[in-house]
Order: C-alpha cells, then structure tokens, then sequence
C-alpha cells in the first residue's frame, strides 16, 4: 500500500479560526491515506467525512459500496446516485475523447498483477 501526501491544504480563512496541526492515517481505496492537515479540527474531520463518502460509494475495495455492486451486477440495471452517474458519464466520454488512451477499467490489470493478493509478475 502506498502513502501519499496533500502538503499543504489549504482551507478557507473562516475554518482557520483556531488552527491547529492534524496528522491522521485512514485506509481509503486499498492505499494508506496520509494526512498532515494545518487548520481547525473541524475541517480535518469534515475533509475525513468526504473522504469516508467517497470512499463508501466508489471504493472496489469495499463489497458493500456503490461501485462494487455495480461491477457485480454483470450488466442489469442498478439504481446509482446522479453525482456517481455524471462522473461515470465524464469518465466515458474521457475515455472516447482519447480513443480508448484514458481507460478506467482496470480489474483486469488488478487480477493479472494480483494486486489484491500481495502482487504478482503476471505470466505472458
């Protein structure tokens, strides 16, 4: 799992009211998310918040979130929120623009490289 870092964030002056240096570590997308926040309490926990939404909607790490169920329907219909099917919608239009160059679809790469398995060199 890789670290990485957002140095700095910047927050808006009004949540800087009292500041304060914020280290947390969460687990986020199968990677360890690293951060070093300079702001209020209350920003870092909203900002972990939006982490933990997104997270909970677009995380294939997870089987319960909105995008794994989506992969496991094989192709039936399955109602998603208008946030996840406008980003869905960018994604392939993304992925037309640059004559397939942009491709999100990466579980056939995951299994190959068993990347959730410890890794692997996959065979030709």
């Amino acid at each position: 799992m890789l670290p990485f870092r957002l140095l700095p964030l910047l927050l808006p002056a009004a949540q800087l009211a009292s500041p304060t240096s914020v280290d947390r570590e969460v687990m986020a997308m199968g990677t360890r998310l690293v951060l070093y926040l300079e702001g209020s309490q209350q920003a870092a926990e909203k900002l972990l918040a939006e982490v933990a939404r997104i997270e909970t909607a677009g995380s294939t790490w997870r089987n319960d979130s909105d995008f794994s169920r989506l992969n496991a329907a094989g192709g039936r219909a399955m109602i998603l929120d208008a946030e996840w099917l406008q980003l869905l919608g960018r994604v392939q239009a993304w992925s037309q623009k640059t004559a397939g160059t942009f491709d999100p679809v990466l579980g056939s790469l995951i299994r190959a490289w068993g990347l959730r398995e410890g890794g692997r060199v996959p065979s030709d």
